[in-house]
């Protein structure tokens, strides 16, 4: 018909319709360069398939379409992408302030750490002064210790001694007075007894009430 489109591109040079041009069959190597992508051209090249220029701009007309949707795909995929990157800078960001608290933290343990660590040393030299004052003091107590059991041994020797002078010193003194008073009973005289109220008494023979329990008349 004089109004179909296909008739209009195909006229042969005898003036009559043939053939639409839109269904003439084409070598793939005579029509690559209208193909969209590199990768496409080597395509057909490698395949070395023919088609009809129909068949061509319905793969144009598909490759155009899948490029959008494609491209709708990137631009989707990007901005999740952005979203993402800025969530994740977000977190880097908390991450880094954190960090940065700890490493404040770190820091100032560390500083209590030597402050302690420099007392801990002086407790010790300290301890150490005490410890070795205190063994120094030990000794010296013991040193002491022993001079007083020395001094309590000849103190004890002394006073035995003293105590049997004493008794010498009153037996001679009986034996005179018997000599200057013959017949002067002194039986019952006693370097351990008292004279109290004209009394010799017996320390030793006191009651718990402070009564005489035994005496001897003077």
């Amino acid at each position: 018909p004089a109004n179909n489109w296909r008739a209009k591109l195909a006229i042969d040079d005898r003036g009559g319709e043939s053939e639409s041009a839109w269904d003439v069959h084409f070598s793939g190597e005579g029509v690559t360069s209208q193909y969209t992508t590199s990768s496409d051209v080597q395509v057909i090249k490698e395949l070395g398939f023919e088609q009809t220029l129909e068949a061509m701009r319905t793969y144009n007309l598909w490759s155009a379409s899948l490029a959008t949707e494609t491209c709708k795909t990137l631009r989707e995929e990007r901005t999740r992408y952005l979203e993402n990157l800025r969530t994740k800078t977000g977190d880097i960001d908390t991450l880094k302030a954190s960090l940065k608290t700890v490493e404040d933290e770190l820091e100032t343990s560390h500083a209590k750490f030597s402050e302690l660590e420099s007392k801990m040393k002086s407790l010790k030299v300290s301890y150490e002064r005490k410890d070795k004052k205190l063994e120094d003091n030990a000794k010296e107590l013991e040193k002491n210790n022993k001079e007083i059991e020395k001094k309590d041994k000849c103190i004890h020797v002394l006073e035995r001694s003293s105590v049997e002078e004493f008794e010498l010193g009153f037996a001679r003194a009986l034996e005179q007075v018997e000599i200057l008073h013959p017949g002067l009973d002194t039986r019952g005289a006693n370097s351990r007894f008292v004279v109290e109220n004209g009394r010799i008494v017996n320390p030793k023979a006191r009651s718990t009430f402070g009564v005489v329990t035994g005496h001897r008349s003077t």
